[in-house]
């Protein structure tokens, strides 16, 4: 392989990545401990519901 076809695949990668990380930026996620207490977060970590 030569340096610029490594050069191409380094930036089709890191667009993935940035593509992805942005995929999971937008998801919610949900957990339940012993169906006491739900958290909802969101991709940033953020709490955004407790019930």
């Amino acid at each position: 392989m030569n340096p610029r076809q490594l050069e191409q695949m380094a930036r089709q990668m890191q667009k993935e990545m940035m593509r992805i990380q942005e995929e999971l930026a937008n998801a919610t996620v949900e957990g339940t401990a012993g169906s006491y207490i739900t958290v909802t977060m969101n991709g940033h970590r953020e709490i955004k519901s407790i019930k």
